[in-house]
């Protein structure tokens, strides 16, 4: 998956952090609408 800006990548020399906060976010809003959905 590529990575949509507003995710947090932290390189090191011998670190790699990648924090994909702006996906996990937009993933919450579609599940949230298909089980708002589904409740109906």
């Amino acid at each position: 998956m590529e990575p949509i800006p507003g995710d947090i990548r932290i390189e090191r020399e011998n670190m790699r952090i990648y924090i994909p906060w702006v996906s996990m976010l937009i993933v919450s809003v579609v599940v949230s609408i298909v089980m708002s959905l589904f409740r109906r």
